[in-house]
């Protein structure tokens, strides 16, 4: 019994195995179905910039001369998309930044791409207006007003449709030529952050930083470093080997790291002296302008070759393995700031007594180290130009208070040749003084913004304020806001302080970038360990706060950074263009007939450079033969003149009649043609002191194409 008895065990457990068996033999016979590779591209925007400031004017409300812009973003493929969708208006800033706005698409299964690694986005930038129809404005420097965008999932790369320039991270695009023109900072990603392309490691944002990432301009001799941010769709860490290279044109340096790029991504930094390389500091080259970079990767990992049956039959992962790309660089001044301690020594109004108890000489310059080791981590400026004074000053107090003492003190200082004067008192200051103050009781520092640009009031003691007061002069803040009241109606003033900006605007403003210097945050704040990035800091236009000598914390962000680049732009760096052509004197300067001169306009280019002659002022005389010829650029509000005087000997050979000329003056973007002028006959020229009569010899007309040149009929000008 006990033998039967396992016979029947046994039966049971063969059953099992036998069933077990057919099971596997059966899910081994039938052919599993994947799950559809799915993926999500976006497009967005974060700021926007009419080129052409205060325009926007509509008679009703005489002091609402700024865009109110509003964007239309869309995103498909293969084909471009159907149909945008608007995002939120911005009212009254020529210069408009969003959260950013961005629109996405999502691909349930990317063989719906049917085998194209391309995304089509489109770009649309409009400014509403309250009785005609809303005007679209051009933010394309090619035919169409309209941006069109291609994104390449495979690589993480974005460009311009019919162009061949490659982009990674949000970038500004160049600006329109047409009217209403108009430039926006973009990007394309996915939602991920990873190539769609299976077992690929790509580069999601590559871009030189100097204070902040992406920002408009490369600052020359502003310490650089250079930020990479790695993804990567392979199962498991993949490593590589990176050199980035960067050449101002005077110089090439090269920094190398190997890294090991897990499925998450990684952000790695260059030329921040953690690698084979210090930080850069690259020099502007006349004919250059640009901090080029390479960056070259080597991805064993990698594949080399395509995978015909694969969703991408195109992509090949190595070959997003090098980017080339360039970075405009621009020159700033740095203002001249001078620390001053400073109190009230009197008063103006009677019977009212002051004490004058300024900060001491020790106590100024060490609000001055902390302020400005802060400004020059911050500010788009290569260094700063500065000193604290070692005595102080005094000055009357008066009514309607402080107004009047920043008032007095920023003419003087403007007088004197220095740019920004720190007036510091003492701390607690503006709380003590909180009975004799109209404004600003509660306050710790105060400016009048760029009505006084010259001068500010800001406590000793205190690491930031000085820098956060100075901002004002440069009137930051820029962003909107809905507590702004009827300042910022009528005036655009009333949300220059983002700390009484509500939640709902988005405030607190987050700043992100690099200490390339390691001066404010050598150790980093929130960022990346081991590195001195600073992560999600609030904007510095907001509160300030630390004391000297204790831990910072602010930082500056993207819209304070480039508008301050804009700002402090050296003058001799302006949009140029360049006018060249002819004039002709028939028969030979030796004629005084009646047959007309003619002249003509070769094609025109822009650039940026120094402008070779001054703009005509009005009512300065000509003189005989002296600037009898000019170019003007005609816009809708008027025309800018330029005089010059063509070349007719050719090195003491005769030109036989012709001179010519060749020279760059600033570009106007309002501008609707290009006429060059000058006496109609030779009787006009010599005798006459300016006073004869002229014609228009030729046209120049503003061309997305080849510029339209055409040769005037004898036009006369009274």
């Amino acid at each position: 019994m006990r033998h039967s008895a396992r016979s029947r065990s046994g039966s049971r457990w063969l059953r099992a195995a036998l069933l077990l068996a057919l099971l596997a033999g059966l899910a081994a016979a039938v052919t599993p179905v994947a799950r559809a590779a799915s993926g999500t591209v976006f497009i967005e925007i974060s700021q926007a910039e009419a080129i052409n400031k205060n325009s926007d004017v509509f008679p009703l409300a005489f002091w609402a001369v700024q865009q109110d812009f509003y964007p239309k973003l869309g995103v498909d493929g293969p084909l471009p998309p159907a149909a945008l969708t608007q995002g939120p208006e911005i009212d009254q800033r020529d210069w408009a930044t969003w959260a950013p706005f961005s629109v996405s698409k999502t691909f349930a299964d990317l063989h719906d791409l049917g085998g194209s690694n391309i995304v089509h986005g489109v770009v649309e930038l409009w400014d509403k207006d309250d009785i005609d129809s809303d005007d679209q404005f051009d933010i394309n420097p090619v035919t169409g007003r309209t941006l069109p965008v291609d994104f390449d999932v495979c690589t993480l790369r974005f460009r311009r449709q019919s162009d061949t320039t490659e982009f990674t991270g949000p970038t500004w695009m160049r600006q329109g030529v047409e009217s209403d023109s108009g430039r926006v900072r973009i990007n394309m990603r996915t939602a991920d952050g990873k190539p769609f392309l299976p077992n690929n490691v790509a580069i999601a944002d590559a871009t030189p930083v100097q204070a902040v990432y992406n920002p408009r301009y490369v600052i020359e001799n502003k310490a650089t470093a250079f930020k990479l941010d790695l993804t990567s769709s392979h199962s498991s860490p993949a490593g590589a080997t990176i050199n980035v290279q960067l050449n101002d044109g005077f110089t090439i340096v090269n920094d190398t790291k190997s890294v090991t790029i897990p499925p998450e991504g990684l952000r790695v930094f260059f030329f921040d002296g953690s690698g084979t390389a210090p930080p850069f500091s690259p020099r502007k080259q006349p004919n250059l302008r640009a901090l080029r970079y390479t960056v070259t990767m080597n991805v064993p990992a990698d594949s080399t070759s395509s995978d015909p049956t694969g969703l991408f039959p195109n992509c090949v992962a190595t070959q997003d393995n090098t980017l080339t790309g360039s970075w405009p660089m621009i020159t700033t001044n740095s203002p001249t700031t001078l620390y001053l301690g400073w109190d009230w020594g009197s008063s103006l109004i009677p019977g009212e007594t002051i004490t004058a108890r300024p900060p001491s000489a020790a106590q100024v310059a060490t609000t001055f180290a902390s302020n400005e080791r802060f400004r020059k981590a911050i500010f788009p400026i290569a260094d700063t130009v500065s000193a604290p004074f070692p005595g102080f000053a005094t000055s009357p107090k008066s009514t309607l208070e402080p107004a009047p003492t920043i008032m007095g003190w920023s003419i003087a200082a403007h007088a004197a040749g220095i740019d920004r004067l720190e007036l510091i008192p003492r701390k607690s200051w503006f709380a003590e003084n909180a009975g004799l103050l109209t404004f600003g009781g509660g306050a710790i520092g105060m400016s009048l913004a760029e009505f006084a640009p010259h001068a500010v009031l800001a406590e000793q003691g205190f690491s930031e304020v000085a820098v956060h007061e100075q901002g004002h002069t440069f009137r930051l803040s820029q962003r909107p806001c809905s507590t702004g009241g009827l300042a910022e109606t009528l005036f655009g003033l009333g949300c220059r302080d983002e700390y009484t900006h509500a939640a709902g605007d988005g405030r607190p403003y987050l700043a992100s970038g690099y200490d390339v210097l390691g001066a404010v945050f050598p150790g980093g704040a929130g960022g990346a360990a081991g590195t001195r990035e600073v992560l999600n800091a609030t904007n510095f236009m907001d509160t300030t706060g630390p004391l000297d000598g204790g831990p910072y914390d602010r930082w500056i962000d993207n819209l304070s950074y480039d508008w301050l680049s804009e700002q402090l732009r050296r003058p001799q760096d302006p949009d140029l263009i360049s006018l060249s052509g002819f004039v002709q004197v028939p028969g030979g300067l030796a004629q005084s007939g009646s047959a007309p001169l003619v002249g003509g306009l070769f094609n025109s280019f822009q650039y940026a450079g120094a402008p070779d002659l001054p703009e005509a002022t009005p009512g300065d005389q000509a003189g005989s033969g002296e600037g009898q010829f000019f170019v003007r650029l005609v816009t809708g509000q008027g025309a800018r003149v330029y005089r010059f005087t063509p070349l007719f000997d050719l090195e003491g050979n005769s030109a036989h009649g012709y001179g010519f000329f060749s020279f760059a003056v600033p570009w106007d973007p309002a501008t609707t043609s290009v006429e060059l002028v000058g006496p109609a006959t030779p009787a006009d020229i010599a005798p006459k002191q300016g006073g004869g009569q002229q014609s228009v010899y030729a046209t120049l007309t503003p061309s997305k194409a080849a510029p339209a040149v055409r040769t005037a009929t004898r036009r006369p000008i009274s």
